[in-house]
């Protein structure tokens, strides 16, 4: 017996995909709503609709966050997506951030479908939106890229220059992106240390963390990070503020990330005991067994 949604799905495609980009408003948006939500649980039979929205440029952007869920349609789905973060225009100013939203939702679902082929394509999305001063979109960017590691290595010319960005966020994604397509300590440690200074310090320490052993140079100030967070702990607690309180969960999470970072940091995978406390038991890696 077919479920509600899976006969709904049926009945809407039985119309045809144009259907996607009927001129009636109301036709129109409940054929979208019938393909997009078993799209987002990668229902191949969506493809069509998705395709002609990508196709017509019809209400394209419902399309793009529903794409990445269909990887078995890589071949179709791509160059659609790829052409489609080609005519983004990064000229408009913020905070018009439609175009900006655009070109983040289309580099997340290339990601997702994880085909390097789309790698020159967010290259070449990172250089207008930092040439255009998107500093965020192109930090966004920039971690779908990342995400294909050294199978984008030839993007390396694009990346390294951002490391040295003024803006903190274009910084700490293109540090981030440059340790995992080139995956050479030494280009990222000094930049990471520098970042945890900065409001994007976790992010500096997730890094630090995935590069472990041979980031060891910045355990001292880890260790100084994660002493001065105890002590602010401490004073809270002394002050009868909970340390898990709405303003100081983030606190809390501070001490969890760092502590995970030194642990993959200061003990190379096949010396480490079983982790010490809950917390580090889902925030770091430990041999199982």
């Amino acid at each position: 017996m077919s479920s509600p949604r899976s006969s709904s799905l049926a009945h809407r495609t039985a119309h045809g995909p144009d259907v996607w980009a009927s001129p009636h408003p109301c036709l129109r948006r409940a054929h979208q709503q019938a393909v997009l939500a078993p799209a987002q649980l990668g229902d191949e039979r969506t493809l069509p609709g998705l395709l002609t929205a990508l196709d017509t440029g019809t209400d394209a952007w419902r399309a793009v966050h529903a794409a990445g869920c269909l990887r078995q349609a890589v071949s179709e789905l791509v160059p659609r997506l790829i052409r489609r973060l080609a005519d983004v225009d990064f000229s408009q100013e913020w905070p018009d951030s439609r175009a900006s939203a655009l070109a983040s939702a289309l580099a997340s679902a290339l990601a997702d479908l994880g085909d390097p082929a789309a790698a020159p394509a967010l290259a070449d999305a990172v250089s207008a939106a930092a040439r255009h001063k998107q500093w965020r979109t192109a930090a966004s960017v920039l971690e779908a890229l990342a995400s294909f590691g050294t199978r984008a290595a030839p993007a390396l010319d694009v990346v390294r220059p951002l490391a040295d960005a003024e803006d903190v966020d274009l910084r700490t994604g293109a540090t981030g992106a440059l340790w995992e397509l080139e995956r050479h300590p030494e280009s990222v440690v000094t930049q990471l240390e520098r970042l945890l200074d900065s409001y994007r310090s976790i992010d500096a320490v997730q890094i630090l963390g995935r590069i472990g052993p041979p980031a060891a140079a910045v355990l001292p100030r880890l260790r100084q990070v994660l002493n001065a967070q105890v002590e602010q702990n401490a004073r809270n607690e002394q002050n009868d503020a909970a340390v898990l309180n709405a303003g100081n969960a983030g606190n809390a999470w501070t001490l969890v990330h760092v502590a995970s970072a030194l642990w993959e940091i200061a003990l190379p995978r096949t010396r480490r005991p079983h982790p010490p406390c809950p917390f580090l038991r889902s925030h770091a890696h430990w041999p199982q067994g």
